[in-house]
């Protein structure tokens, strides 16, 4: 895998944690227009790591990982302010 397609993953990680952040903490703005952030944000993470999964399976174990652990940390309340 490359380090581009590691370097944009991580990129839609973060973008997705912060806005699971910002939907948990209130501090989106309004309530469903930050659950939609996350939502879309997260969705876009999901959606890089199936493209990447059907073109190289064995490399996207780890981005597999990773996003299963974000998606964990949501549903347990347990998310960190890791956001950049």
């Amino acid at each position: 895998m490359s380090a581009q397609t590691k370097t944009r993953f991580a990129e839609l990680v973060s973008s997705a944690r912060a806005a699971l952040w910002n939907a948990r903490s209130g501090t989106g703005g309004s309530d469903q227009r930050a659950v939609m952030e996350a939502a879309t944000a997260t969705s876009r993470a999901a959606g890089f790591l199936e493209a990447v999964t059907i073109s190289d399976p064995l490399a996207a174990r780890a981005m597999i990982d990773e996003l299963e652990s974000l998606v964990e940390g949501a549903d347990a309340g347990t998310l960190e302010a890791q956001a950049t």
